[in-house]
């Protein structure tokens, strides 16, 4: 469901040539001050499924190692939220202790940020699900994310932004694939009635196991917050839904650990199920205009959830 807006003009960005090992001189510069000390190597971060227009991210070693992990948004709207959210987050326990700490941002000459060096190690790709702990780890950290206050506020009623939601991802499905648009357009218009007077949440808005970190099998941090905004927190654990489709313990023990936890989403099988159909959907869309692996992967992930959520009882609640 990400949206992707064209590179600032490129008379912003620096001028000086990164060397593959050193940061160019002006950013250098930048580091040293919000550091205390000069960096000695920055290292890419890509991710080999991130599509074009992603941030550049780098990590940035100094005399004693691993410093902190510099990002430099395209877009200055994500930074803008990522850096909201960071400071939002850092506000509340629950979530500080299991989010990098946000150490120094700017947006001049370009949008960036230095974060802490996130601990652990990368959770495994789908359909593999991380241990029950995690997964009740990620649980609780959503519950604590969507109690947090979100400043903003949308006047569209929540069911009436989904079904216009849906109708926009759909309007460009190819004609072979008409059924599930109409299916999923008809499983929001049902659900539409129980987000009546629902008020929306801080929403990570990319939630999985991409941007998780475990270590000793718990979550250690969740990572990359340039999408979260307020909106309807059933948008994170629908993601999750679509995620772990061929899972349904693994989505019984997220859901089971954000009810326990208080998150503020009722478990409502049948507004999951139609944020989730809607959630393959757009990322089907995304995808369909798009060519390499993170769009190959998108449109295989949506088109095992509609396989896997064929009506509302689908949907694994504890």
């Amino acid at each position: 469901m990400a949206r992707r807006r064209a590179p600032p003009d490129a008379s912003s960005a620096p001028s000086t040539t990164p060397s593959p090992t050193r940061p160019p001189e002006e950013v250098g510069a930048w580091l040293e001050a919000a550091l205390g000390e000069a960096p000695l190597a920055w290292t890419p971060l890509a991710s080999p499924l991130a599509a074009r227009g992603a941030a550049r991210v780098h990590r940035i070693d100094g005399p004693r190692g691993p410093r902190a992990v510099l990002k430099r948004h395209a877009d200055v709207a994500k930074h803008r939220r990522e850096v909201a959210t960071h400071r939002a987050v850092a506000a509340v326990p629950a979530l500080a202790a299991r989010t990098p700490a946000l150490l120094a941002a700017t947006e001049r000459p370009e949008p960036r940020l230095l974060m802490q060096v996130a601990p652990g190690t990368a959770a495994p790709p789908p359909p593999t699900a991380p241990p029950a702990a995690v997964l009740a780890d990620v649980g609780a950290y959503l519950a604590a994310l969507h109690a947090t206050p979100v400043a903003g506020t949308d006047p569209l009623p929540v069911g009436e932004a989904m079904l216009r939601r849906a109708d926009a991802a759909l309007a460009s499905f190819p004609p072979h694939r008409r059924a599930e648009a109409e299916r999923t357009r008809a499983a929001v218009a049902a659900a539409a009635p129980s987000l009546a007077g629902r008020e929306r949440r801080l929403a990570h808005r990319d939630v999985g196991p991409h941007n998780w970190r475990l270590d000793g099998g718990r979550l250690a941090a969740v990572l990359d917050f340039e999408h979260a905004r307020a909106d309807l927190p059933e948008v994170d654990l629908a993601r999750l839904v679509v995620t772990y489709a061929a899972a349904p313990d693994a989505v019984q023990t997220i859901l089971a650990a954000y009810a326990a936890a208080g998150g503020p989403a009722p478990l409502d099988a049948r507004v999951l199920f139609a944020v989730a159909r809607l959630d393959a959907a757009a990322a089907a869309a995304w995808a369909a205009r798009r060519t390499g692996p993170a769009a190959r992967a998108a449109a295989a992930q949506a088109e095992d959830a509609w396989a896997a959520l064929r009506h509302p009882g689908d949907v694994a609640l504890p």
